[in-house]
């Protein structure tokens, strides 16, 4: 959240992070490219991610991913895609890590909700883990996909209550 100040980006967070009652599967909705940047400084524990495989090729971005062991998805392969989101729940049931996700599967390109990929929910399903929903809202004006600048603004970052999927 530091380094979104220091960009003009003020974020306020809406709801608090469960403590001591996870690991959970975070999901969050996909507006921007400084979503990675606003949401995991939230998470308290351990954590990791499920990340487009090419973002592992960004120099220092991709060094920070492999730093939290973040989980290569490659996402129009269908078997190397399931493969990855059985590596992500052996690191939420083996390890208990937290594991985020964006369930878009890449940025919008019109601000607006696009449909949900079903990986995250079947990994949740498959461990028995809670979804955590995380709602944040206004950076797409800050830094849409098609823009290459990041313009001060705003941002609201809500942290919903956990959803119980065992029984499903």
């Amino acid at each position: 959240h530091i380094v979104m100040f220091c960009m003009g980006v003020r974020i306020n967070i809406k709801g608090e992070f469960p403590n001591k009652k996870g690991p959970f599967v975070i999901m969050s909705n996909h507006g921007s490219f400084i979503d990675v940047f606003v949401v995991p400084p939230s998470i308290q524990g351990k954590f990791t991610a499920i990340v487009a495989a090419k973002n592992l090729k960004i120099p220092l971005f991709g060094s920070l991913l492999k730093k939290i062991k973040a989980v290569p998805i490659i996402r129009d392969n269908k078997e190397a895609a399931m493969q990855s989101i059985k590596l992500a729940e052996k690191v939420i049931h083996e390890d208990k890590y937290h594991m985020f996700i964006l369930p878009e599967e890449t940025r919008t390109l019109d601000g607006k909700l696009q449909k949900f990929k079903k990986g995250g929910f079947h990994m949740a399903v498959n461990t028995k883990t809670k979804i955590l929903p995380v709602i944040v809202k206004g950076l797409y004006n800050i830094k849409p996909r098609n823009r290459w600048t990041i313009q001060p603004g705003e941002a609201t970052m809500i942290i919903k209550s956990p959803i119980d999927v065992a029984n499903k």
